[in-house]
């Protein structure tokens, strides 16, 4: 009886941590891998922005440029002259500041069109901050520079 017991006392004990405890999904920010960028028209350009050893650089994939399959991969060092870009790249990254504009942009397009897209996995979520697509598309002016293609 004094095993029995034992055991009653075990499960009774157990019962609440078994069926007691809720577990809940994790809600938050979206954490995303890289920054995907492309140009299309003109100049066309796709490329993918990483986070690097530091803050103060990137690592790069070039997948095509001017419409001709290219794999590059660099490093691209980010001076203090831009430190706001790449400050956002990170909080971005870590969804720490929202990607979406409240209102969508007017006008015609023309010409050649920026695409930038925060990517986890499958999830894509696409930049249509335009404050955030300008100070983003330095870092187009930088891939350009190393590819050297101004």
């Amino acid at each position: 009886m004094n095993k029995r017991f034992r055991f009653c006392l075990m499960v009774l004990t157990l019962l609440p941590f078994l069926f007691g405890c809720k577990t809940t999904a994790k809600t938050g920010p979206v954490q995303y891998e890289y920054l995907q960028v492309d140009r299309q028209g003109g100049g066309q350009l796709d490329f993918r922005l990483y986070p690097g050893e530091s803050r103060s650089n990137l690592y790069v994939y070039v997948s095509s440029s001017n419409f001709q399959p290219v794999e590059k991969r660099f490093q691209l060092q980010i001076d203090e002259r831009n430190v706001d870009a790449i400050d956002d790249f990170y909080q971005a990254l870590s969804g720490q500041i929202p990607l979406k504009a409240k209102q969508k942009a007017t006008g015609k397009l023309k010409g050649t069109w920026l695409y930038l897209r925060f990517v986890r996995g499958n999830r894509e979520t696409e930049v249509t901050d335009p404050e955030l697509i300008q100070e983003f598309s330095l870092f187009e002016k930088l891939v350009r520079e190393q590819l050297g293609n101004n």
